[in-house]
């Protein structure tokens, strides 16, 4: 990503921006059944599919630089990115707070990009996550080949020995 500091944060600021904008272009176009857009569906469409294909072109830096949230319903056992639901066609009532946990996303994103050198972006920018790998497992694919093999050995040959004196000290094995 050939993306400087300043364009950045210019891209973040006016897609928080839009992201305002769509949360309240459907509250004005909500009415009748709960939660049912009845007003601007031609334009709540065209708005939804340009915030994805911004969403997707920041998806790096918000990654990067975010807390990388999580949303709830509240009704199910179930936690999702509000990024992955906020311009979808989902029911408002998911919507709605999963637009507002981007937008609260988005301040930490500016916030951090801010407070960071011109250098520093870059350095982060080139060595961050890429595209669509949590870093985590970006992190896991860097560790040498040998590193991967003791883990392994250690799991193959540790576990069972603890299983095995576990059982032998509570007597389990009766």
């Amino acid at each position: 990503m050939n993306l400087d500091r300043a364009a950045a944060l210019e891209l973040v600021a006016q897609f928080q921006v839009s992201s305002r904008d769509f949360r309240e272009l459907l509250a004005a176009s909500t009415g009748g059944f709960p939660g049912e857009i009845v007003r601007n569906q031609a334009q709540v469409a065209d708005a939804r599919a340009e915030l994805i294909t911004r969403y997707t072109g920041l998806e790096r830096v918000i990654h990067l630089f975010g807390n990388r949230p999580q949303t709830s319903d509240g009704v199910w056992n179930v936690a999702y990115s509000p990024y992955g639901n906020a311009f979808s066609a989902d029911v408002l009532s998911r919507v709605f707070p999963s637009i507002d946990g981007v937008l609260d996303d988005l301040n930490v994103v500016r916030g951090r990009i801010q407070h960071l050198t011109d250098r520093e972006f870059r350095k982060a920018i080139s060595t961050g996550p890429q595209w669509g790998v949590p870093w985590a497992v970006l992190q896991n694919s860097l560790k040498p080949l040998w590193v991967k093999i003791a883990g392994g050995v250690a799991t193959l040959v540790l576990l069972p020995l603890l299983v095995i004196f576990l059982a032998h000290t509570f007597g389990w094995s009766n």
